[in-house]
Formats: structure tokens, sequence, C-alpha cells
């Protein structure tokens, strides 16, 4: 039994009468210390289990283990890995290799001790689907902004058109002036502005994570902004000419500095066409409120994300990272020249 003395403590009622033989005695010892030690691990998993980090072929998986002999296994499309854990308080972490891009996985991580296996607790996760992670770095400040951003071709949105446009740090785009509001308002907002808000929170990006931005007009990066919209908006013909990648990687919320959460907002035109694509990756947990989607100058256009204000917005199960309006896990795609068409949620 080893260690397992220090957390399962018999009562009288498992020790005396009732119980014929010494046998039968140890087997309603065994069961009790099964049932609870499973019940109480299963709990510990669920709480600190987490997805650490993730790119479009592998995801790395980490949880908490207590301090006594027990082995885990990994349930997966099939086949199954024992995880063997060493002495000491590390957290036990697995990288899953392999995957395809933009693909929903499920896992289900089991318990084992002596030879007991717990009901296991599912893990889902969804390998990234982003743009190029790179570019300009916006300045480290709270609650700033990039400069305004020449765009190097018009950007049409919902009937105006834009020559300039700001990277704010809160989670959001604008056009005319920078944003510095951390706390989030519900759409409709009524107001007069334009924005485009793929995780408008209150984020600081003094210490850690860094706020990227940047620009094509040539090369794979269109290649793929084609082809991502002609397969969500079909019977377009389209061909993107140009496109604004924003991308907020490993920001954490303030103030604690823990947490890291990432998400894009692709801006795409051609032609008289204009497109903006959400991203989203891992979405750490916060009680802050989060508003996702966007609005338009008097609320004529809007559009808010499902999972906006409530606590399915972030962490593992992040409706963000889970669902979408194009069938992709993590990506959401509205057309955003004129009248929006398609946005409708596929789950």
């Amino acid at each position: 039994m080893g260690s397992s003395k220090k957390r399962f403590k018999l009562s009288e009622s498992n020790r005396g009468s009732g119980l014929a033989t010494g046998k039968q005695r140890w087997s309603r010892v065994s069961s009790d210390i099964n049932t609870v030690y499973h019940s109480d691990l299963r709990c510990i998993i669920a709480r600190v289990g987490q997805i650490t980090d993730k790119n479009q072929t592998s995801i790395t998986l980490q949880w908490e283990k207590e301090d006594y002999n027990v082995h885990f296994i990994l349930s997966f499309e099939g086949t199954e890995t024992n995880i063997s854990t060493v002495d000491g308080d590390e957290p036990v972490q697995i990288t899953i290799p392999s995957l395809t891009a933009a693909t929903t996985y499920t896992f289900t991580l089991f318990s084992v001790f002596e030879n007991l296996r717990s009901s296991g607790i599912s893990i889902t996760a969804v390998t990234e689907h982003f743009y190029p992670i790179s570019g300009t770095e916006s300045s480290r400040s709270d609650d700033g902004s990039s400069p305004p951003i020449p765009l190097q071709r018009p950007f049409v949105y919902f009937g105006k058109e834009y020559n300039t446009i700001y990277v704010n740090h809160n989670g959001h785009l604008t056009f005319i002036n920078s944003f510095s509001s951390y706390t989030p308002q519900r759409f409709p907002l009524n107001g007069s502005f334009d924005l485009i808000a793929p995780f408008w929170t209150d984020l600081d990006n003094r210490q850690t994570g860094v706020i990227l931005y940047n620009q094509y007009t040539n090369g794979s990066v269109l290649q793929q902004a084609t082809q991502d919209i002609n397969s969500y908006f079909p019977n377009l013909n389209f061909n993107a000419a140009w496109v604004f990648v924003a991308t907020w990687y490993k920001v954490p919320y303030f103030p604690n500095t823990g947490t890291e959460t990432t998400f894009q907002a692709v801006l795409i035109s051609g032609g008289q066409k204009s497109f903006v694509l959400m991203n989203y990756g891992v979405i750490a947990s916060t009680f802050q409120n989060v508003q996702a989607g966007y609005d338009t100058i008097n609320s004529v256009h809007h559009f808010t994300i499902p999972g906006s204000f409530s606590s399915s917005a972030t962490g593992s199960n992040s409706t963000f990272s889970l669902s979408s309006n194009v069938n992709v896990a993590g990506r959401w795609a509205f057309e955003a020249d004129s009248e929006p068409e398609n946005q409708v949620i596929n789950g």
C-alpha cells in the first residue's frame, strides 16, 4: 500500500464486524480505497489538467499527480499509452505529435493504482490553424496600442474604406483612433466608431507575451487566404490581394502574468470583397468578462461570438476555441464589405 496510508484512514466500520474472513476484510478495504482514491484523483486532474502548448501538428497535456504509487494511461484514437511517473512534485507532461492542423481531438486520461483503473476524464483540444505569427512587435505597455499602421491596400469595412489601423493591446482593432478600453461592453455598442474585437478583455503584455502585426501582398499567405475564403464562402471566385494579421501571442491577463492566451485577427481583401477571420488557440481561464465579435458605427452591423460574457469564453473548453461558424474549430469567419453573409453558427 506504501504511501497511500498517508492519505486514507480506514473508519471503524471498515475494520470490524460483518466481515467473516481476512480475505473478505481486505476486499472491502481495497474497494473503499479504490473508490476514494479514484474519485479524489478524478477531481484533481479535472481541476488542474490543462493544455499547456499546441501548434498545427502537436498538443501538449499536463496535470498534477499525488504523492503515491500511481501511473496513468492516455487513450487516444483506439490506442493506449502507459505513462510512468517519477518521484517528486513535478507535474506530468506528455506531447502528442503527428496531428492534423485545425482538427479537434479528444483524449481520455485514466489513473491506475495497484491495477485498479479510474473511470477516466476526457480532455478535448484543437490543433492550431493560425496564419504566420510574425511581424512588427507592438510596444510593451498596459492598455496600450500600436502606432497608426498605414495599410498597403485599402480595407473596406461595411461600406467605409480605411487606410490605417490600430492594434490595441486589450484585444481589439480600430481604424480612426486607438482604443485603450480594458472593460468589455456587450455588442451592439451603438457607438461612433468601427470595432473588430477578437478578444476584448483586460490584457497586459508588459512582462510576457507579444503582440505582433504584419501585412502581405504576395506569396503563400495570399494563397492560403484565397483558399480559406473560397472554402467558407463558395461561388465567389475570390482572389486575395492583401492580408493583415494581428496576433496576441501568449499574452497574460492583467495582473496575472502566469496566464497565456493566444488569438488572431486576420483581415483579407480582394477586389470589392473584404473578410475578417478570428483564430483562437490556448485561452487561459479567467473570471474577467470577454467580448468577441465585431461592431460598426451605430451598430448597423454587429455580431457577438457565442460564449462572450460567459464562463465558457475561456479555459480548456472555451467556446471560441472549440466552436466555429465555418466548421473549423477555433476559427470564425465573416464577410465585412457590405451586408454580412453566411454568419451562421454551425457548432
